[in-house]
């Protein structure tokens, strides 16, 4: 069982959307502060390539990096979005799961690509539950279900820049 905790956070993250090729895009969070050593690992697989990352700072249990691959998928520009409500707080993980002999839990779980305004939104595929949006950064969050599992997470304020290496990839 993953456990979250609502707290406020002063760590600062670098955020990059990387074009590598036709159809396949990295975007990537990443504490500037790095952890030394070690970090565990949310998966969230879907069978058919790398699965969306969150790393975990065993130290303080802050979001270290969220990793995903945008991969022969097509990012849906709407206007139609799950409610979201947006907390001022951060996120810290917890799970009895994690330790030295075991730095990673796996779930099975899809996702669909979102582009609503300036916005890029990974999200739970089929998701009708109201989402919490924590805040990690000052234009990233992560997403929570009613479940308290992890749905996705968000990009606000996509830059031109950005949005050209999507465009040029030819995934949006």
């Amino acid at each position: 069982m993953i456990q979250f905790v609502s707290k406020e956070t002063n760590k600062k993250y670098k955020r990059e959307v990387e074009g590598m090729g036709k159809g396949l895009v990295l975007l990537h969070l990443e504490n500037i502060n790095k952890n030394n050593g070690y970090n565990f690992h949310l998966f969230y697989r879907n069978g058919k390539k790398p699965p969306l990352d969150i790393g975990i700072c065993p130290k303080d249990n802050n979001i270290e990096y969220i990793s995903f691959f945008i991969q022969d998928e097509t990012v849906a520009t709407t206007k139609n979005t799950p409610e979201i409500f947006y907390e001022k707080n951060g996120l810290k993980i917890f799970s009895e799961k994690f330790s030295l002999d075991n730095l990673s839990v796996n779930f099975e779980k899809d996702f669909d690509i979102l582009f609503c305004d300036d916005s890029l939104i990974i999200v739970e595929k089929n998701i009708t539950q109201k989402l919490i949006a924590y805040f990690i950064s000052e234009n990233e969050y992560i997403l929570i279900n009613e479940n308290k599992e992890v749905s996705g997470f968000i990009f606000k304020s996509i830059s031109q820049q950005e949005l050209a290496i999507l465009k040029a990839s030819k995934v949006i």
